[in-house]
């Protein structure tokens, strides 16, 4: 979603398609703008490997942990597609469950802070979704940008969206697909609905530091939240088969 905003909203930049790695493109001449999620891995070594000497602007939104472990992917509509521990990748034509899950991506984050030679910015998506005009502007004032459309409107710009689900990129579930729609408030706190409970005890039950996490980021103030829903109406708990 913000990818496509900024893609429509920003000039003179090159929008990547779909997914491309950043640290390839460093060797290129020119602005350019890419969204891969595990480029958080690689922000030091792009720092080391810079040869235009190009500043490096990393943006990096927050999420409700709920919301993130219960979230489906288009192309893989039967899994839930990022854990604590693993995630899912595409491996040729098939999925693997072996890329980095939530833990080791929050703390690869937590180092981007401590790094030289990079400028980040954090926000939440759930503000991204309730001020989208709010969150460009602090955008533009913290990176020095200039926006021309404004991120409520990015959607009436449809030839300028780089991530789109077509051709091999197309999705299994469509309905899945909402990063060329209009911003819509009711996207975050999904994780509430009742077929996701069992997904929400289980992974909190098997890997307790989700609760510091969800904490650090100002989701929650403590884990009596969790109380109340594990006891709460819903299906029995039990275990997901991979995650």
């Amino acid at each position: 979603l913000l990818y496509n905003m900024l893609s429509a909203a920003l000039p003179g930049f090159e929008f990547t398609p779909f997914e491309q790695r950043a640290l390839p493109l460093l060797m290129r001449p020119g602005a350019i703008a890419s969204k891969t999620p595990m480029d958080v891995f690689e922000v030091e070594r792009m720092v080391r490997s810079n040869p235009f000497r190009k500043s490096i602007l990393v943006i990096v939104p927050l999420r409700d942990l709920r919301d993130v472990l219960t979230s489906r992917h288009p192309k893989l509509p039967g899994e839930y597609f990022i854990g604590f521990d693993h995630s899912w990748w595409p491996n040729g034509t098939d999925w693997v469950y072996a890329a980095p899950g939530i833990g080791a991506i929050h703390a690869a984050t937590r180092e981007l802070a401590r790094l030289s030679g990079v400028s980040m910015l954090q926000f939440r998506y759930e503000e991204l979704l309730s001020a989208p005009a709010e969150v460009q502007e602090r955008i533009a004032r913290a990176l020095n940008l200039a926006f021309q459309v404004g991120f409520a409107e990015f959607h009436e710009h449809q030839a300028d969206l780089p991530y789109r689900y077509e051709g091999k990129h197309a999705a299994v579930d469509q309905t899945l697909v909402r990063e060329n729609m209009p911003v819509d408030r009711a996207r975050a706190g999904k994780w509430r609905a009742p077929e996701h409970r069992q997904r929400i005890i289980d992974q909190f039950t098997r890997f307790p530091a989700l609760f510091d996490l969800l904490i650090d980021t100002g989701y929650e103030k403590d884990t009596a939240w969790f109380e109340t829903y594990r006891e709460g109406d819903g299906p029995s708990v039990g275990r997901d088969h991979r995650s």
